[in-house]
């Protein structure tokens, strides 16, 4: 039988354990309310991570909350740019609808408000599980060896 000693400090490390895995690693999927201030429904989420284009910085985590019905009117995005510091930028607001990217005039773009850092405004849905990050002048923009620029729909829990 262990003493009560040996157990309080076992319970004591496995607790700072717990709250260390907690908190390492900020990360952007970040789980979403059901609904934005506004009352607006929780359509989808979407995660990734992208090529971060910072001295010291090896890939930025996305995490993309989109609300309305029957379409998209609103949305929430987390940003970690992980090694950059790893500190979570939050942005949220109203987004609008463009036709087209370039070679793809059908495309359906999803533009994201002004206050968004430039290089994550902009994502063509692909289709319902895929937003490809596109560039000022609507082209897809490509990622490297390690990162695309691709979100990926999450899957519920």
């Amino acid at each position: 039988m262990r003493s009560p000693g040996f157990l309080a400090v076992a319970a004591l490390f496995g607790g700072l354990a717990f709250l260390l895995a907690c908190q390492a690693g900020k990360d952007a999927d970040a789980a979403w309310p059901d609904r934005e201030s506004g009352g607006r429904p929780l359509l989808a989420q979407f995660e990734g991570r992208l090529p971060c284009r910072k001295p010291g910085c090896d890939k930025v985590k996305l995490g993309l909350a989109l609300y309305g019905v029957p379409r998209a009117e609103r949305f929430q995005l987390a940003i970690v740019e992980v090694d950059g510091g790893d500190d979570r930028q939050l942005y949220q607001g109203e987004l609008r609808w463009k036709r087209g990217v370039s070679g793809f005039q059908s495309a359906e773009v999803i533009l994201l408000s002004e206050d968004v850092p430039e290089a994550y405004r902009r994502w063509w849905q692909v289709w319902d599980e895929i937003l490809l990050a596109v560039d000022a002048d609507f082209r897809p923009i490509a990622g490297n060896a390690s990162w695309g620029s691709t979100l990926s729909r999450r899957i519920a829990d």
